[in-house]
């Protein structure tokens, strides 16, 4: 049987049509249906506690519609699903005039396991940043910009960065955050991931920014050239773009520069509808000269 995946906390509804051994439709009529929850056991560690107290819970389900379609559901209720692992879940269902009971579903053309396989997953973090009130706490996120991994030999000081980061807060570049009065802290701090981009997108442009001219050197043994990382420093200004003024005209920062960019096409007379009311002038040439009047 498909495993049933959820995510922490959520309360779905779980709905099934019960089956017998051969696949007939089990008629409900007079019959109590529970819900049975259960964590499946984890391994024993050697030397540790293992999983020995598994979490588990049985509530009374609901028969859906008529009793004898054999429909069933239960809603789980808050705390249920607080409990991330797997789980195992069966429907009890009671006859109330001879008390028997019978555990579904059942092995069938339907479904080779007796029981209902549940997964519970942790949610995904949410991609935001704690609170960044200090400026050293940049240091990272810039570094991973720029490409600068190597712990040993950086390319860039902590000095260098925090300088620029103080810099950009001085002028302004975040709305909303200044520099502390100590200049080594972020006030009121940083709590928005579009601020962490926009300030470490532009700390890392100011280190790139002069690299963009080509420089070589070459002796007898070897030649290097060096710079020219125009395509990087295009991908951090569009990033900032967005940033600051919303999403872009797919690879164009705005309608006005694509059509500016088209060569060999009258774009603004194709796309322009122009209605003449002629005459919408006279133009007089005589001795005196050409006079033009509007009409």
């Amino acid at each position: 049987m498909k495993t049933i995946v959820l995510t922490q906390g959520n309360l779905p509804l779980i709905s099934a049509t019960l089956h017998g051994p051969t696949c007939a439709i089990v008629d409900l009529t007079g019959c109590t249906v529970q819900f049975v929850f259960e964590q499946k056991l984890g391994p024993i560690i050697p030397g540790g506690t293992g999983n020995n107290s598994p979490f588990t819970f049985t509530a009374n389900a609901t028969v859906v519609g008529s009793p004898a379609n054999g429909q069933v559901s239960y809603q789980f209720v808050s705390g249920q699903t607080n409990l991330p692992g797997e789980f195992e879940a069966q429907w009890l269902v009671t006859n109330t005039a001879t008390s028997a009971v019978t555990v579904y579903p059942v092995s069938n053309a339907f479904s080779r396991s007796t029981v209902i396989h549940f997964e519970i997953k942790a949610p995904l973090p949410v991609a935001s940043p704690q609170t960044i009130v200090q400026i050293q706490q940049l240091r990272v996120p810039v570094r991973v910009t720029l490409g600068d991994f190597d712990k040993s030999f950086p390319n860039y000081s902590d000095e260098a960065i925090d300088d620029v980061v103080r810099t950009k807060l001085m002028c302004g570049e975040v709305p909303g955050q200044k520099l502390g009065m100590d200049r080594k802290s972020i006030l009121p701090g940083i709590t928005q991931p579009c601020d962490l981009a926009r300030l470490m997108y532009k700390a890392a442009l100011t280190f790139k920014a002069p690299e963009t001219a080509q420089y070589s050197y070459r002796t007898r043994a070897i030649e290097e050239k060096f710079g020219r990382e125009d395509f990087f420093i295009r991908e951090l200004q569009n990033a900032i773009y967005e940033l600051d003024n919303g999403r872009m005209f797919d690879s164009f920062q705005s309608f006005y520069g694509w059509v500016n960019a088209l060569r060999g096409l009258d774009i603004w007379g194709l796309m322009t509808d122009m209605n003449v009311n002629a005459p919408v002038m006279a133009v007089s040439i005589g001795p005196a000269g050409i006079t033009v009047q509007t009409r």
